[in-house]
């Protein structure tokens, strides 16, 4: 399996400095924009669930992995969670929300 070599996990969204627009940065803290959306977005449903799915990215490659993985090494329950995570951060939806 090769591995991601993109911004290290894991992505935010959060408002831009100017509340203009949302940004979704890396928690990594080297190069932390990934990406941004157009200015004067702030305030749209739709940019800010786009950046929840970019966001998640990271999630739902790590989730895909496991779950390409599992008919090798057979850790359904793992994989089954990691991709329940993964769909909850591309959905907006925080872990304590159920």
């Amino acid at each position: 399996m090769k591995e991601f070599k993109g911004h290290a996990a894991p992505w935010v969204a959060g408002e831009d400095w100017d509340n203009e627009r949302i940004v979704i940065y890396s928690d990594s803290g080297i190069q932390p924009h990934v990406a941004y959306t157009p200015e004067w977005s702030i305030d749209s449903e739709q940019s800010k669930y786009n950046a929840y799915l970019i966001a998640a990215a990271p999630q739902l490659l790590e989730a895909c992995n496991l779950i390409i993985n599992v008919y090798t090494f057979g850790d359904i329950e793992t994989a089954k969670e990691a991709a329940q995570h993964a769909i909850n951060a591309a959905l907006g939806i925080k872990e304590d929300e159920g």
